[in-house]
């Protein structure tokens, strides 16, 4: 099993990643630490249903936002496991559709605070101790939505590019310790359309993206394990989409 003995840590989000990727993980051997701010009850189903594989796991309830209390969920999971290996951020939200000029100051901080300094405590946390163990794999993770809207997405443009630019910087950083950090961002997925599967929005999504079907979180969550793995040790602060080549799409034009 290609994961075995290692410990993957997961920061719980939304999607339905967060699980995938403890399943996926577990599957193949590898130890699970979950820290969630919230939605106990989910963190816990997840945690009964990994422990069938047979592995250790441990869920703590820890504020994301706030770097001391992330600090304190990291010393936990290593006084517990040893080590962090590999570490997945599931904990990103980019959806929005507001216009900027209707955006409320409260909300637009909020947001903020809750997608790149999460990212940044996350980073800055488990780095600190993959650089002790001169070894580790971050992975960050969200969805963005290039079907839905066209106008109203500020938010969720500003975010995606200010974590593209954070996971370029910090594989820069600690390359030298033999740490990789890279981002995948997801395009939407059969779990975002739940329930609309005769709907517009849901034909629209079928005829547009190229490889003509709508992707499901598994498909995303593979390329999660292939950056965890040892085959990709040479990549490094790259964003990968996965979002069967719509995003290349846009960016073709014919002559």
């Amino acid at each position: 099993m290609e994961f075995e003995g290692k410990l993957v840590l997961i920061t719980a989000g939304l999607d339905g990643f967060d699980k995938a990727a403890a399943i996926k993980f577990a599957e193949q051997g590898a130890d699970i630490a979950i820290i969630y701010s919230n939605n106990e009850h989910t963190v816990q189903k997840i945690c009964t249903e990994v422990k069938k594989y047979g592995i250790k796991v441990l869920a703590t309830q820890s504020d994301l936002t706030d770097l001391s209390e992330m600090e304190r969920a990291i010393a936990e999971v290593v006084d517990y496991f040893g080590k962090i290996d590999i570490c997945v951020n599931t904990s990103m939200s980019l959806s929005s559709n507001k216009f900027f000029m209707d955006e409320k100051d409260a909300n637009w901080k909020k947001k903020i605070v809750d997608n790149l300094t999460v990212t940044f405590n996350c980073c800055k946390t488990v780095g600190l101790q993959m650089i002790k163990q001169s070894y580790g794999k971050i992975i960050n993770l969200y969805t963005f939505d290039r079907l839905s809207h066209h106008l109203g997405q500020t938010f969720s443009w500003t975010v995606k590019e200010s974590i593209s630019s954070m996971t370029k910087n910090i594989a820069k950083e600690l390359a030298y310790k033999g740490i990789t950090v890279n981002t995948i961002e997801s395009g939407l997925l059969e779990s975002h359309l739940k329930g609309e599967e005769q709907g517009d929005l849901y034909q629209k999504a079928v005829k547009m993206i190229p490889v003509g079907y709508v992707g499901k979180v598994d498909d995303v969550i593979s390329g999660v394990l292939f950056l965890a793995s040892e085959k990709a040790s040479y990549i490094t602060g790259q964003v990968i989409v996965v979002d069967g080549g719509l995003e290349a799409k846009s960016k073709v034009r014919c002559l």
